[in-house]
C-alpha cells in the first residue's frame, strides 16, 4: 500500500513511534564475589602457566626459531613495558571513581564482594599480564630462545599479585594513613 499523499503531490510520513520512549537509568553493577574474581584470575595463570610447560616441552624439537627470535623478542620486550604505563592510566582512573562511592565500596570489599570498579581493573590488569606470558611462551615455542621464557615467568608473578584478597580490596578503597604524613 503506497503512503497518502498531501496536498502538492508529496507523501506524508507517520511518526515511527507513537508513545514516547521511557528513559531508563543504568543498572547499579552487582559487585561480584571475592572467590570468583580469584578464580578467574587463577584460571588465567594457569592458561599462561600450561602453555608455557608445553612450549618448554616442545621448543627443544623446533629448528625454526633462530632468525625469529631477533624479531619476536624485542616486540615482547616493547609490549610487556608498553603495558605499564597502560595499567597506571587505567588504575588512576579506576580509583578515582572508587573514590566517588568510598563508603559503599568499603562495605563490599569487609563483605567478600569485589567492587565494580575494582573488578574491571584486576580483569584488565590479569589480561594484560595473560597477553606478556602467552605471547612470551609462544616466542619461546617458536625461537627455543631462553630469553622469551622471561615473559610467562614475569607474567606469572604479576598474575600471582593480581590475585585479590579482601585485605588488598580494602586498602585500596581505603588507604592506610602514612604514619611519618607522607604522600
Amino acid at each position: 500500500m503506497r503512503p497518502p499523499r498531501a496536498p502538492g503531490g508529496t507523501v506524508q510520513r507517520r511518526a515511527s513511534c507513537e508513545y514516547p520512549l521511557p528513559v531508563l537509568d543504568r543498572p547499579t553493577p552487582v559487585a561480584p564475589p571475592l572467590r570468583t574474581t580469584q578464580v578467574m584470575v587463577v584460571c588465567l595463570a594457569g592458561g599462561v602457566a600450561l602453555l608455557t610447560a608445553v612450549a618448554l616441552a616442545l621448543a627443544p624439537l623446533s629448528e625454526t626459531g633462530v632468525m625469529a627470535s631477533g624479531v619476536l623478542l624485542p616486540i615482547l620486550g616493547v609490549l610487556a613495558v608498553g603495558e605499564i604505563p597502560v595499567y597506571q592510566v587505567l588504575r588512576r582512573r579506576a580509583l578515582r571513581r572508587l573514590a566517588d562511592r568510598r563508603e559503599g565500596a568499603l562495605m563490599e570489599a569487609r563483605t567478600e564482594r569485589v567492587p565494580h570498579e575494582l573488578f574491571t581493573l584486576i580483569l584488565v590488569g590479569a589480561a594484560l599480564a595473560e597477553g606478556v606470558g602467552l605471547f612470551g611462551a609462544v616466542v619461546y615455542l617458536l625461537t627455543a630462545n631462553a630469553l622469551a621464557i622471561a615473559g610467562p615467568f614475569v607474567a606469572l608473578v604479576v598474575l600471582g599479585y593480581q590475585v585479590p584478597t579482601r585485605d588488598r580490596l580494602e586498602d585500596l578503597v581505603d588507604p592506610p594513613e602514612d604514619p611519618d604524613g607522607l604522600p
